[in-house]
């Protein structure tokens, strides 16, 4: 199992295995999984409403309450890298974060903005081709960590990573000294 998302009003624990997303129903007798779903998703977040938010390969797919049915919202595909999705992370206005290789993509009511180094590093100073994680930290701030590739460069900068953050005029990388409270 990648990843576990329990839905208390339900009873359910749904897994995600990289092949298929199981279901587990905390009333029967005996925890025998069910298959729920066929996408090949690793992650699984839920929307404030409930909805599964998740992907197949590198597909961005909502499943919404009550249903197994996937809808389709977006291709994390990028014309430089297409990595597998790492992470996703559901903000608090339901709009989608996605972190694949060098690409963050954010998709809001159905537009769709798109972060790379490559294509832009100073609107995306991520300096890595890896990014792994998406999150808001307990003050609000929207956070990206990007893997040390430091062996590589791309026009002569070391691809060091590093922690970035939303600011007001775009993304900026995060001083040591300045790194957030967990």
């Amino acid at each position: 199992t990648t990843d576990l998302r329990y839905i208390e009003e339900f009873g359910i624990t749904f897994a995600a295995t990289g092949r298929d997303i199981y279901a587990f129903f905390e009333e029967e007798e005996s925890i025998e999984p069910i298959r729920f779903s066929g996408v090949n998703a690793r992650v699984l977040r839920q929307t404030s409403s409930g909805d599964l938010i998740t992907h197949d390969g590198r597909t961005v797919v909502k499943i919404e309450v009550g249903s197994s049915d996937t809808i389709e919202l977006f291709d994390a595909t990028s014309e430089h890298e297409n990595r597998k999705i790492e992470d996703i992370f559901v903000d608090t206005d339901d709009s989608i974060w996605v972190v694949a290789g060098a690409d963050l993509f954010h998709w809001n009511e159905g537009e769709l903005e798109h972060f790379n180094y490559y294509i832009d590093p100073k609107r995306f100073p991520s300096r890595s081709n890896m990014l792994v994680k998406v999150f808001r930290d307990l003050q609000g701030d929207l956070y990206v960590v990007a893997s040390d590739e430091g062996h590589l460069d791309h026009q002569g900068v070391y691809l060091d990573g590093g922690l970035l953050k939303l600011g007001e005029f775009g993304f900026e990388r995060v001083k040591t000294r300045e790194k957030p409270n967990w």
